[in-house]
């Protein structure tokens, strides 16, 4: 168990930069907000279609990989929910409920590295659905038209960005394009 006032996360694969921690204490000392969110970056440039990993350059995604919270607060916006089905939309609800809570202040400092994945195609899209699901259900998200509809636009914006992309680095990922893609398309039918 922590014993400090504040918890402090990053993910295994991560590296912290030097100024890591020092850059969330002044921070903290501050008193600016019970929650921070650091600076994500990759090690070098993206290189192929079914790299990923989770960017975090000018805030608003309150990754895992790299946030500090007051540790009463965690409790009281009920830690992670370990009833997600997979490592999937955990971090997105967690999120949202302690942005309802409190304000969530950038750290640019705070930076860690965190290394591309290859994404190997076809083996997440089921994760994403049942994950997707149990998050809709939790926040009560309806599925009726406007859901729908909403659903139609993501996948025709996602297609054509991510066929930009795909071209982009020499169709060097297509099994993850069109897993993508295929994903879309299964949560317009939800």
């Amino acid at each position: 168990m922590a014993q400090g006032e504040w918890l402090l996360f990053t993910d295994d694969d991560c590296l912290p930069t030097d100024r890591w921690i020092s850059a969330y204490s002044n921070e903290i000392k501050s008193g600016a907000a019970k929650v921070l969110e650091g600076l994500t970056d990759a090690e070098r440039p993206r290189k192929r279609f079914d790299e990923e990993s989770p960017l975090n350059l000018h805030g608003g995604c309150l990754w895992s990989c790299n946030f500090a919270i007051e540790k009463k607060l965690f409790y009281e916006v009920g830690c992670f929910d370990e009833e997600f089905p997979f490592a999937a939309m955990e971090d997105l609800d967690f999120h949202r409920r302690v942005k309802s809570k409190e304000k969530i202040v950038f750290v640019p400092g705070a930076k860690v590295i965190h290394p591309w994945r290859i994404v190997k195609p076809f083996k997440g899209y089921k994760k994403w659905i049942f994950s997707n699901r149990y998050f809709m259900a939790k926040h009560n998200i309806k599925v009726d038209k406007s859901f729908r509809f909403l659903r139609i636009k993501i996948l025709i914006n996602q297609f054509f960005s991510s066929s930009a992309l795909l071209v982009k680095y020499s169709f060097k990922g297509l099994g993850f394009f069109l897993e993508k893609i295929w994903f879309n398309v299964l949560m317009v039918f939800l």
